[in-house]
């Protein structure tokens, strides 16, 4: 899948200035002629917003400013840093305004597949939207200070706030001493749902507290526009001693323990010091739309432990550790996962892979994923020991099998490698490596840029077999048989492992058969 490139529409009528009615309390700028409509959410009162950049957007007639908000990130676990984010909604096209406070000489609009061109003049950024979609607007190549405008779209399936088991959040911020709703545990607040509830974050909420689904529970929906807010359980040097020194606990955005039918949209989680979602024996779980920020240890985007029937798809990640994990039997947690679906979304991982598969189980089977349509903005990990972007690794009697990656866009692997596949140890218990990986997939994979290459690496008793990569282009190489180490540090320990630059014909297959040959004999005598 393709993301559609954008198209500049000329607004020639005045805009009319619309209001949202009920508790949205936002303002909207709209376009008649063109059917265009932005909505623009009120500042959370009481809620701290910043001034290092200036945002408004138009569609077609008003500007309108749109707050801006902040949040923790690092790199490689150091000191953390602001980073800072924007939210509109969106129904055909507007036009946006960016002004940083600092002057700038350069300005990149990522993802580069969204194709966004924007124009400088007098410190400011201009640029055009027509669809709802995650961006990090990026100034003299500055990553860790980077605007993110998150651009949704227009917000129509809002449950009735009078409903009993819609625990509605309205504008402001809601935490233990002023909302009786929000319990304590282990001195950490907590919101308990059951099953059937919908927690509702309205445009302008803050929760200041993890949400925790009743074990067992079915049918639960966390949905909105407002910010699940843990940023006051990380500190600016942000070590795991003194977070859980502290604090005592780790903190999850959500945490979902055998749960079934879990719906989680719209929202911002910001600064989680613990997995931001963590979910252990889950069951038909949609995630959408749902954008997150964390600068601590183990802070991962969405963890999940023996998860079955998933969908994340319209996300924005950018997490301090792994932004989407497949894992199997840990804590709680028995069984593998299986039947995935990940597409449309974007992560910059700041330290830790932006997928990883299979990294924690129990003689598990991790299976039948499909990862597609998919931009990595930048990979950035320390330790060797967990590099690949894109890592599936089988340890701990697990198999993986059945996995397919395609239309996926690496743009920058800072450090680490772009795609690592290992049978091997688990890190923390020695002595336990998986039992292969088998029938993988990566079709119209793109790596821009990389630090290291990437590393294919079985076992002689646990191999990896049926590796496929279809139109794989390394730094505008298209790798083949022939070249495939431009690509590559090893290849070890691997059978059937096959690109689709082979040449065709019977020359071509005479070829392929002496291509195969070489690299086989490279991978015997450790070339």
């Amino acid at each position: 899948m393709k993301k559609h490139h954008f198209k500049r529409i000329a607004c020639l009528l005045t805009a009319m200035l619309l209001l949202v009615p009920g508790a949205l309390s936002a303002l909207a700028a709209g376009e008649e002629a063109t059917g265009s409509r932005v909505v623009v959410y009120d500042a959370p009162a009481g809620f701290d917003m910043r001034d290092d950049y200036v945002v408004e957007v138009s569609a077609g007639g008003e500007w309108l400013s749109v707050p801006v908000c902040s949040a923790l990130v690092t790199r490689g676990r150091k000191t953390c840093t602001e980073t800072f984010f924007a939210s509109v909604d969106l129904e055909g096209t507007m036009q946006v305004r960016v002004t940083p406070k600092q002057p700038f000489a350069n300005a990149e609009i990522r993802p580069f597949s969204d194709g966004i061109k924007g124009t400088a003049e007098n410190g400011t950024l201009c640029f055009e939207v027509d669809h709802p979609c995650q961006l990090s607007v990026e100034f003299d190549g500055d990553v860790m200070h980077n605007l993110q405008l998150f651009v949704n779209g227009i917000l129509t399936d809002a449950p009735d706030p009078a409903d009993p088991d819609v625990l509605w959040f309205g504008p402001g911020v809601h935490t233990v001493e002023n909302d009786s709703r929000i319990s304590v545990e282990n001195g950490v607040p907590i919101l308990y749902v059951h099953s059937g509830q919908t927690v509702w974050l309205a445009d302008g909420a803050v929760l200041k507290s993890r949400i925790k689904p009743d074990r067992g529970a079915h049918d639960v929906t966390i949905g909105g526009r407002g910010i699940v807010d843990l940023y006051d359980w990380n500190t600016w040097e942000a070590t795991d001693a003194s977070i859980t020194e502290a604090f005592g606990i780790r903190i999850s955005g959500v945490e979902a323990i055998d749960v079934t039918g879990l719906t989680v949209s719209g929202v911002v989680f910001r600064n989680a010091t613990a997995y931001t979602v963590c979910g252990q024996n889950l069951k038909d779980a949609r995630f959408e739309n749902v954008k997150l920020f964390s600068c601590s240890d183990f802070a991962d985007g969405i963890d999940l432990m023996s998860a079955e029937n998933i969908e994340i798809r319209d996300c924005y990640f950018r997490s301090n550790d792994d932004s989407v994990v497949a894992s199997g039997t840990c804590w709680f947690a028995v069984g593998g996962c299986r039947d995935w679906l990940v597409e449309n979304c974007v992560f910059l991982t700041d330290c830790g892979h932006a997928i990883y598969i299979g990294g924690i189980g129990k003689d598990d089977e991790i299976c039948n994923m499909t990862f597609r349509d998919i931009d990595i903005l930048d990979d950035y990990e320390d330790s060797s020991y967990y590099w690949g972007a894109i890592g599936v690794n089988s340890c701990d009697g697990n198999f993986v099998h059945d996995l397919t990656f395609e239309d996926i866009r690496i743009e920058r692997v800072t450090k680490g490698e772009p795609i690592r596949l290992t049978v091997r140890d688990n890190y923390e218990k020695k002595n336990t490596p998986g039992k292969g990986i088998s029938d993988v997939t990566f079709r119209n994979i793109t790596v821009l840029s990389a630090g290291e290459k990437c590393t294919v690496n079985g076992l002689k008793d646990a191999k990896i077999r049926n590796v496929t990569f279809e139109n794989f282009t390394y730094k505008g190489k298209t790798i083949g048989p022939l070249n495939y180490r431009t690509a590559f540090h090893t290849m070890k320990n691997s059978e059937n492992v096959r690109f689709s630059a082979s040449y065709d014909g019977p020359l071509g297959r005479l070829l392929n058969y002496f291509a195969a040959l070489w690299n086989r004999l490279l991978d015997l005598f450790g070339a």
